[in-house]
């Protein structure tokens, strides 16, 4: 699939968009649905996040991964990043509960473009 240089083939390209593509529409139908069972959005945020971490730490334990270990000052630097990253999924959560699935995925692809032109 790759040739001598290191450079993957347009299959491989072509299979990495698509797979992008198809992860990143499903997940808008999979909270679409998860938020009409479950409204309240900033718990499903939480729980998200502590999944994430529980199996970080079990796939650490497991091998699979491998992380330094934590450190507060650098958890220091890190918090306003992650504050901002939690706002803007509680944000893109509480808006796909408002929106049709449509409408918020154009919206969510759109502001990257919209912030750099700002």
């Amino acid at each position: 699939m790759d040739d001598p240089k290191g450079n993957a083939s347009f299959t491989a390209k072509a299979a990495a968009g698509g797979l992008y593509f198809t992860i990143a529409v499903a997940m808008g139908f999979v909270n679409k649905a998860a938020l009409r069972e479950y409204p309240y959005s900033n718990t499903m945020l939480l729980l998200q996040m502590t999944l994430t971490v529980f199996m970080l730490q079990v796939a650490k334990v497991g091998g699979m991964v491998t992380m330094k270990p934590f450190c507060l000052q650098k958890a220091r630097v890190m918090l306003p990043l992650a504050l901002c990253y939690n706002a803007n999924v509680a944000f893109a959560l509480a808006g796909l509960q408002r929106m049709n699935i449509p409408m918020y995925q154009t919206l969510k692809r759109l502001t990257p473009c919209v912030i750099c032109i700002i």
